[in-house]
Formats: C-alpha cells, structure tokens, sequence
C-alpha cells in the first residue's frame, strides 16, 4: 500500500514533466529554435549565448521532462529545469504583474503570450518541491523492492 506522500509526488512529477515536454516541444516545433533564441536575447543574455541556451532550454524541457514522467533520475532533471524557470519568472513575466491578464500580443514577434507570472511562479516552486521530496510512486529512481510496497514518503 503506498502513502499519500507517494502519490501526491507521483502526481506532482508526472504533471510537471508533462508541461515541460509541451513546453520544449512549443520551443522546438511550434516556434523553432531561432525564435526561443531570440526572446532569450530579449531577456539579456548575450547574442552569443542564444542559440546554446535555446537548445538547452529545448533539450532539458523534452528529455527532462520525459525523465520526470518516468520517475528516472527525477532530482537531476527538476534541477536542470531551474535555471530556464528561474529567467523567465525574473526576466520575462516579472515585469508583467503576477496575474495572468489573459493573451498579450509580443511585438517583437507578433505572436499572442500569456501574461503575468502566476504560472510560471507555480511552476518554478512545483519543481523545488519535487527537487526535495523526490519522484514519489512507480519511479525508476526508487529501488524494486520499493517502487511497490514502501508507503514511507520519499
């Protein structure tokens, strides 16, 4: 039988590797690298560094949020989402207000974004949360003889 504990952080890794996955996806198909590269300048990092931060923004929201889902090195991967949450909660959506006002129009891109940080905030301290409990329930990271009787939290 598994306790609460383990099944609130089972739900809380699984949900934020999902969003994370979506999130490099977007990165990546939807608005390709050179344009996450660009509202990474737009944050103040250097033009030199945009290309490698937007692929690393892609690569650690895809390949970590997948490890989050399976519970497989989950600490590693939630640590490897803090940098890319912690700039854009201090160097895009800050400035906007904490609510959510809804679609705001980019005029450097001309693309429709959400506005506010409230997500981005509640993003940012999910992932510290699961970077101190652990992957919770059915996570590789627990050893066998634990991944299905152990009801301790993690």
């Amino acid at each position: 039988m598994r306790g609460e504990a383990d099944w609130g952080a089972l739900l809380l890794r699984v949900g934020l590797g999902i969003i994370f996955v979506m999130h490099g996806y977007l990165a990546f198909a939807v608005l390709g690298p050179r344009v996450a590269a660009g509202y990474i300048v737009r944050m103040g990092y250097p033009q030199a560094l945009a290309d490698l931060l937007a692929w690393y923004l892609i690569v650690v929201h895809t390949a970590g949020g997948i490890l989050m889902i399976l519970g497989f090195w989950t600490r590693i991967a939630a640590l490897a989402q803090l940098p890319i949450m912690a700039s854009a909660l201090f160097l895009l959506h800050a400035r906007q207000g904490f609510f959510m006002k809804g679609i705001i129009l980019d005029a450097a891109t001309g693309r429709a974004i959400a506005g506010g940080y409230e997500f981005v905030f509640l993003v940012l301290v999910a992932t510290l949360a699961v970077i101190l409990i652990g992957p919770g329930a059915f996570a590789l990271d627990r050893p066998p003889d634990r991944r299905v009787s152990d009801a301790r939290p993690v």
